[in-house]
């Protein structure tokens, strides 16, 4: 009978014990960012606290409310989360994330749970740059994000803002958008002392005209074409008001630019890629006409820096003389400009079956400069293959393979390592839909 009393005292004191760190196992986990705290629900799931005591999270709702963009590489079972030019890549099951292309070993791995995934929340929000801890008392992970802070310039940036600062001929609205757009552009591009005070003085100058959706210029009434008027020295760009942001940045990119007009098509292109990359604006809008594709399928093969420098010149002929080192022809700008005109003609005359042929031979003569430069056919490139998907498909029968957002080039502190491909006959993955990480190229090293 002792022996009995003895064992279920035993059995009793046993389960006291387990009690409260059951209790504990099962307690709520809470997250806040910046003193807001995130709302987790049924349908989102919630925070739990693995066998590593480390804290796992719901990946979405957790990285979109710290302002992440968040993508599922079903292909490779990983999470794909960006912000702010850096991409954090988190396989599942794997005590490894990826930053920005680099490997990075974890105390604990992300795991899928009843469809849902769940990530380790201080690795990947640390690679991030933010600070992450722990309220013991209250059960929850603390975040404080930091964002980036365009307030502190280099000394050509600041002489630019100053310029635009002096500007009293344009409106303080124009004057902040200006302001904004400056600091953001040239915290990326590298310039001279003379490039910078051109254009700090183009800026200092700048005179701005709005007009409205029924002046559009060039026969194009819904679109924003306008125009750059210079009068000893002086740039008035002239706006469409009901497409202020397009707009604006673009004709600023042509002040910029200056000479680089001599080539429209290399031209307009780089303008618009800037424009894009740069704006901040949520509504700016770009139709991805050829000389946007052609440009940056040039800029596969001659690299970003070459278009940097035909900007900041002004000088259209260095992107033809790189082109030049690896296309096997005697003059580039002898092969390309007259082609470069077809496709803008035909393009311009909905001409979608010879607008075919001309991309075709233009794709032709970038995929042999591609293989000339990488030694690898550009054929194995998934992101060369959608660019010329786009040239060829234009006013003809659509897109086989489409990217949800195409690669950053300037822009150099927000630049995706990843593009999402959608992918409509299956050529390169069952699912229709992949992600290509850019650091894997043939042309990334």
């Amino acid at each position: 009978m002792k022996r009995k009393l003895l064992s279920a005292a035993l059995i009793l004191c046993i389960t006291l014990m387990i009690l409260p760190v059951s209790a504990a196992a099962e307690k709520a986990v809470g997250v806040e960012i910046d003193g807001t705290q995130v709302e987790f629900t049924e349908s989102s799931g919630s925070p739990f606290v693995d066998s590593n005591s480390r804290t796992l999270v719901p990946l979405r709702v957790t990285m979109e409310a710290c302002g992440c963009e968040v993508t599922w590489d079903n292909e490779n079972y990983r999470a794909v989360v960006y912000k702010n030019g850096v991409t954090v890549v988190v396989p599942i099951g794997e005590n490894r994330i990826i930053v920005n292309g680099v490997p990075e070993e974890i105390d604990t791995a992300a795991v899928a749970k009843n469809n849902r995934t769940y990530l380790p929340i201080r690795a990947v929000l640390e690679a991030f740059g933010s600070d992450v801890g722990w309220d013991g008392e209250n059960w929850t992970v603390t975040v404080s994000l930091h964002e980036r802070d365009y307030g502190e310039c280099d000394d050509h940036t600041a002489a630019i803002v100053a310029a635009i600062g002096r500007n009293t001929g344009i409106s303080q609205e124009d004057r902040e958008v200006l302001t904004d757009y400056a600091q953001r552009l040239f915290a990326n591009l590298t310039l001279t002392d003379d490039q910078a005070a051109s254009v700090a003085n183009k800026f200092s100058t700048l005179r701005i005209s709005h007009g409205s959706l029924e002046q559009g210029l060039d026969g194009w009434a819904d679109t924003a074409a306008n125009t750059i008027a210079v009068d000893d020295g002086k740039f008035t760009a002239a706006l469409n008001q009901v497409y202020y942001y397009n707009t604006f940045y673009h004709e600023v990119n042509h002040i910029i630019a200056g000479n680089l007009k001599s080539c429209e098509f290399i031209s307009e292109a780089l303008v618009e890629t800037l424009a894009e990359e740069f704006s901040g604006a949520a509504d700016y809008a770009s139709d991805y006409r050829p000389w946007v594709i052609a440009v940056r399928m040039m800029a596969e093969v001659i690299g970003t820096e070459v278009l940097e420098k035909a900007i900041l010149t002004g000088n259209p002929q260095v992107v033809f003389t790189a082109l030049q080192q690896y296309d096997g022809k005697d003059s580039a700008s002898a092969y390309l400009l007259p082609l470069m005109d077809q496709l803008k003609s035909y393009y311009m005359a909905m001409d979608g079956e010879n607008l075919r042929v001309a991309a075709t031979e233009f794709c032709g003569y970038i995929y042999a400069a591609y293989e000339n430069r990488y030694h690898v056919s550009a054929e194995e490139d998934p992101v060369m293959e959608a660019y010329a998907s786009y040239l060829k498909g234009m006013w003809s029968g659509g897109t086989p393979l489409q990217m949800s957002k195409l690669p950053v080039y300037f822009r150099k502190d927000a630049a995706p390592d990843y593009v999402v491909v959608t992918d409509r006959e299956k050529t390169y993955c069952d699912d229709g839909t992949f992600i290509v990480y850019l650091y894997e190229r043939p042309c990334a090293g």
